[in-house]
């Protein structure tokens, strides 16, 4: 339109347009309208080839579109939407994660579940734990308790529970009793809460849930919490023993565990159905077992050593056999229905106690032998109680290192009877050499009265001289009777022996 303005314009107010201008606006305009009127149909003609090739791609299209839209069909049919929820990430050792799987259309849209013949199935699966089916769903659980399998309800939900691994072997109520001590409130939360929040194993504020946990393991009314714990360090020692000390004090052990689910429209092993849908969620479970073990539990108040002490001291007499039977009497009546590690916790209260019987200052000449001997039994003991817990029908008892105190304190006992032998002996030897020499004392004196006796010995000769003496003073007092004269009283002082 430039050049029009240039030729044409510029006109002003009252100036006439000639007919020779007019006619050659008129006429570039026409030549331009040509113009534009050619352009405008190639460029028409060219759009029309393109949507013509449109077209028959629309077409293409079309067609390719009925089969995806069967297949779309039938995936809506058949493929679901899952999803899982827990009420919390992080749980404690003897707590129950519930975890939720909710179904759905792959769109979102609910399902028809009305028919509870027909509903799905899920099959959980977990990496570390036990799994088991909340209250009220069916299902069917597979073995070890690693997995189970649970029909959705009428609202398209199946509910789990993910616990440790040892709980798979106790009974709905006793579960119930272990999460119950750690839902106790202790300092204003629960048992759980404190050693999930604690920042170490070592801090004070988890003191408070370890007593708690004390307690509930030492009750005399129930051996649940006992058999849990007992249990939980059986399967898990050798992991701990691995771990440094500084490390089971210092760090808490947790287990991340994965639980997948899948979708599944029945319940039939023998039917080849794929998963309908997938999902996954991650759980942590923290363990508490051990480093309660270590911290709080096994190392024996002062109290019980001083009980320990008391009652060793009443075995302990003359004979050196029967005190280290009495003590080991002592030691089975305190470890007795104690559990494993209350087991190990009095025979450690015991050992140490043994350690001050030496130095209490009463005249026992075999005390170092015997503390000796009965802590070498103690310690042989100690070691033996994971192969008595894990031994089909061997007693839970101490008699083991009761054996092996006994056998460590025959051989003073036996030195003990040796010498009890050799004062015997010697006792003998020397009654008969008493008897020897009073038998000889008792010849001499018989051989020397023999000669005092003799007929010509001293005896007899007194004996003659006072019947002499006798006769003659038989006489005096005759003559005296008779008033005899002074010369018969100087015969009879002549007779006197000399």
């Amino acid at each position: 339109m430039g050049e029009l303005v240039d030729d044409y314009a510029g006109k002003v107010a009252g100036e006439l347009v000639r007919a020779a201008d007019w006619n050659g606006l008129i006429a570039a305009i026409e030549t331009q309208l040509t113009g534009l009127e050619s352009g405008l149909g190639a460029r028409i003609d060219a759009l029309t080839a393109r949507a013509t090739a449109a077209e028959a791609q629309l077409a293409t299209l079309a067609a390719s579109l009925v089969p995806l839209q069967g297949l779309a069909t039938a995936l809506r049919q058949r493929l679901r939407r899952i999803d899982l929820q827990t009420t919390r990430a992080t749980f404690a050792v003897g707590e129950r994660g519930e975890i939720v799987a909710r179904i759905a259309q792959i769109d979102g849209a609910g399902l028809d579940l009305a028919n509870a013949a027909t509903r799905p199935w899920i099959d959980f699966v977990t990496l570390w734990g036990s799994l088991k089916p909340a209250s009220g769903f069916v299902s069917r659980s597979g073995s070890g308790g690693r997995s189970v399998s649970v029909q959705v309800n009428a609202a398209g939900e199946a509910r789990v529970l993910l616990r440790a691994e040892q709980a798979e072997s106790f009974a709905e109520e006793q579960e119930l009793e272990i999460n119950a001590v750690m839902q106790t409130m202790v300092g204003g939360a629960t048992v759980a809460q404190q050693i999930l929040s604690a920042p170490t194993p070592a801090s004070d504020s988890v003191r408070p849930a370890f007593g708690a946990i004390s307690a509930a393991y030492e009750r005399a009314d129930t051996n649940v919490m006992q058999s849990f714990v007992d249990g939980h360090h059986l399967r898990n020692s050798v992991v701990n023993y691995a771990l440094p000390s500084a490390v089971n004090r210092l760090t808490w052990r947790d287990y991340p565990t994965t639980v997948l689910a899948f979708l599944k429209p029945d319940a039939d092993p023998a039917s080849a159905d794929g998963a309908q849908a997938v999902g996954a969620i991650e759980v942590i479970f923290r363990d508490w077992v051990h480093v309660w073990t270590i911290i709080d539990y096994l190392p024996p108040p002062p109290i019980l050593v001083d009980r320990y002490r008391d009652r060793f001291r009443g075995r302990v007499g003359v004979d050196f056999g029967e005190a280290v039977k009495g003590i080991f009497e002592v030691v089975q009546e305190e470890t007795l229905g104690r559990g494993l590690l209350g087991r190990q916790k009095m025979l450690q209260a015991a050992q140490q106690a043994v350690q001050t019987l030496a130095g209490d200052g009463r005249p026992v000449t075999f005390m170092e032998q015997l503390v000796d001997s009965v802590s070498g039994g103690l310690q042989a003991q100690q070691g033996l109680l994971f192969s008595q817990a894990v031994t089909p029908m061997m007693a839970q008892d101490v008699g083991l290192g009761a054996a092996i105190g006994k056998a460590a304190a025959s051989g003073p006992i036996a030195a003990g009877a040796e010498g009890r032998a050799i004062r015997a002996e010697l006792d003998t030897k020397l009654s008969t050499s008493e008897v020897r020499i009073l038998d000889n004392v008792r010849a001499e004196t018989a051989e020397f009265s023999n000669q005092l006796l003799r007929e010509d010995g001293p005896v007899r000769r007194a004996e003659n001289i006072a019947i002499e003496a006798q006769a003659a003073a038989k006489q005096a007092n005759t003559a005296l009777g008779g008033k005899a004269d002074m010369a018969v009283l100087g015969q009879f002082l002549n007779l006197r022996p000399g």
